[in-house]
């Protein structure tokens, strides 16, 4: 049965929304992907207004591509160059919550009208072939086998769902998708009712929520096909997995195809 670990904060000295963001706790113990939904869904009420933020795979090779990702001419974030007009107490207070910081101006980078891309503009980003899809599918059946032995889990407070994706924003190499459009993936899944869980180095996982609607399963992969261009078996497949489990994991990175070996594909 999967168990949370909730890290405690013993140096007063740390703030403690700093603390949340990174060192918040672990899901440890995963038997199923079920259980791993079920402890962030509960978490989610008990530490209401902050959002629950997961990172899904590989946590080292995240943090590193979103270290680069976030250099680019938008989402890059100088701490000095923000707060050069403090004084050098207010500044030492203001360094011990810099990733707090961080998030704020990736979130309002995220929301300016410039940043903001379509869907129907990341038709030629992703190369995917049959054997790619064959993985998105086994991923989406049998997600643990992709994940972290331990899930890492954050606390960010921003006001909505799709805005923690400024917890660690990711997109770095050329192949892949970058920041702001996987902010569009996120927005559209949104909009179909599916809440954003958190990503890793090449996932992104959401979750259903009450406004999902069945009747748009189809809509959805419809919508989805323009970044991934599935064929026929893929989208029949992904179609009957919204209709039945609450859950969904995309991926936004060059080829699904190196997760083969998790699976017998």
């Amino acid at each position: 049965m999967a168990t949370l670990i909730i890290n405690q904060n013993k140096n007063p000295e740390i703030n403690q929304d700093e603390f949340d963001l990174n060192e918040y706790g672990q899901i440890h113990e995963m038997a199923d992907w079920q259980g791993v939904l079920d402890i962030y869904l509960q978490l989610k009420k008990d530490v209401y207004p902050k959002k629950v933020f997961v990172v899904l795979d590989d946590v080292g090779q995240a943090m590193y591509t979103s270290m680069h990702a976030t250099q680019n001419d938008d989402l890059y974030f100088d701490l000095e160059e923000q707060f050069k007009d403090v004084s050098e107490n207010d500044f030492k207070q203001i360094e011990a919550q810099q990733g707090v910081h961080e998030v704020n101006y990736y979130v309002k980078q995220l929301l300016k009208d410039k940043n903001i891309i379509e869907i129907k503009d990341l038709k030629n980003c992703l190369k995917y072939d049959t054997d790619d899809f064959k993985v998105i599918c086994q991923m989406n059946h049998a997600p643990l086998a992709v994940l972290e032995s331990e899930l890492r889990i954050k606390l960010v407070d921003v006001e909505t769902e799709v805005l923690k994706f400024a917890v660690l924003p990711n997109g770095y190499f050329s192949c892949d998708l970058q920041p702001f459009e996987n902010f569009a993936i996120i927005q559209l899944l949104e909009k179909f009712g599916f809440e954003f869980l958190g990503l890793g180095a090449s996932l992104l996982g959401f979750v259903k929520t009450e406004s999902f609607k069945i009747e748009k399963s189809t809509a959805l992969i419809d919508e989805l096909n323009q970044v991934y261009h599935f064929d026929l078996s893929t989208q029949n497949t992904l179609i009957q997995h919204i209709k039945t489990q609450n859950y969904l994991i995309l991926t936004y990175t060059e080829s699904p195809q190196e997760y083969a070996d998790f699976y017998d594909v």
